[in-house]
């Protein structure tokens, strides 16, 4: 099959408009716990307490998850091979993943959290498949940490694939469109993004993960760009899928404590001697490391509509279509939004030029399939 064949099998028949009529449904923030070095994942000894720390994921906490979950599972066996009694703090994507992990290798486990999990900073992420987003800085890491965070991307990878086929969707493959005003690599994941701090980002492409985008040829494109790709990509249904890792997690016997940490002094109050440190931005505050650095994110959120399970990403604008709601982030700085801002603060200023800006491109997707003849015989009406 050609180019032009492809491109005109993928072509969006079904790119229903979203409807961007009044404010955001409601505007969320979280903070990114970035770590130049990548995520921290190794042991250390406090007392007689074994803890084994995994945290520092920037914006890749669910893309790495089941990974990280599966080094903190060996760190204790290589400790520990005996079962014993784990506790894992913080509920979040790398919490809970953590705690099934564990507990599916036959450890006990509690987790204890300041937050429940729907309330979590992961509880807040946009919902897509990003595995190098913000987790490290070029300079600061070597083939090495690239070798190690490919085996983390794809073993989470795997894992999530047995959620695709559950008819809840907790994470669903959806049609992912990346438009450009200027010509890219292909071959990567963000197109026209400003980064002036240099974030790793993958130097090749990650095997099985994210499919080859096909490009869609000017002449058959709804889009104002004079670029744009199709692909498929994963979207995680965060308010579906943390339910269900919890009630595995209970109905298998975990406790969920709310408890609240302050030093680490407050961590001889566990029983357990085996503790996994899961607190993500926390710990910067409960164990004093100057090495994480706060990278905020903020997501104007306008009501789900039905049928509508696509991404798109344009610029400085990414929309992720969830069953939950519609994501509008408008990063005004690229991948440089957000640097060092601890501030989970509602900016409502940056929802509505977020809401404007899609309303711009989708005027004139709507201007471009009217002038285009063949645009509209092509699409039967079904788009815009």
């Amino acid at each position: 099959m050609n180019e032009s064949q492809e491109s005109k099998r993928l072509l969006p028949m079904r790119l229903k408009p979203i409807d961007t009529n009044g404010p955001p449904q409601r505007i969320t923030v979280c903070t990114r716990p970035f770590r130049a070095n990548g995520p921290r994942i190794e042991a250390e000894r406090l007392g007689d307490q074994l803890l084994i720390h995994n945290y520092g994921h920037g914006g890749s906490g669910w893309s790495l998850s089941w990974g990280s979950a599966t080094r903190v599972l060996n760190l204790l066996r290589d400790a520990h091979p005996r079962t014993l009694d784990v506790a894992v703090i913080g509920a979040g994507a790398i919490g809970i993943t953590t705690a099934l992990t564990l507990q599916r290798a036959g450890f006990k486990v509690s987790i204890y959290a300041q937050d429940p999990p729907l309330q979590t900073r992961s509880a807040r992420a946009t919902g897509s498949w990003t595995p190098d987003s913000r987790i490290a800085l070029g300079e600061a890491v070597n083939v090495r940490f690239e070798d190690a965070w490919r085996r983390l991307a794809s073993e989470t990878f795997a894992a999530f694939q047995a959620y695709t086929s559950m008819t809840s969707r907790p994470v669903e493959w959806v049609d992912r469109f990346v438009l450009s005003d200027n010509q890219p690599d292909p071959q990567r994941a963000e197109f026209d993004r400003r980064d002036s701090h240099g974030f790793f980002k993958c130097s090749l492409h990650l095997a099985n993960s994210s499919p080859l985008m096909s490009f869609i040829p000017r002449d058959q494109s709804p889009f104002p760009t004079p670029y744009a790709w199709r692909s498929r990509s994963l979207t995680f249904n965060v308010g579906v899928i943390i339910p269900l890792l919890l009630e595995e997690f209970q109905r298998a016997g975990g406790r969920l404590e709310a408890c609240t940490f302050r030093t680490p002094a407050d961590l001889s109050k566990i029983r357990a001697r085996l503790i996994a440190n899961c607190t993500g931005w926390g710990a910067r505050h409960l164990f004093g490391d100057k090495s994480l650095t706060p990278i905020r994110g903020q997501i104007a959120w306008l009501p789900a509509q039905t049928n509508l399970r696509y991404g798109l990403l344009y610029g400085d604008l990414r929309i992720v279509c969830r069953q939950d709601g519609i994501v509008v982030q408008h990063s005004r700085e690229g991948d440089d939004t957000g640097w060092n801002d601890a501030s989970e603060m509602p900016d409502a200023k940056e929802a509505t030029a977020g809401l404007k800006a899609l309303a711009t491109l989708q005027a004139s997707m709507k201007e471009r399939t009217r002038k285009v003849p063949m645009l509209r015989r092509a699409l039967n009406a079904d788009i815009f």
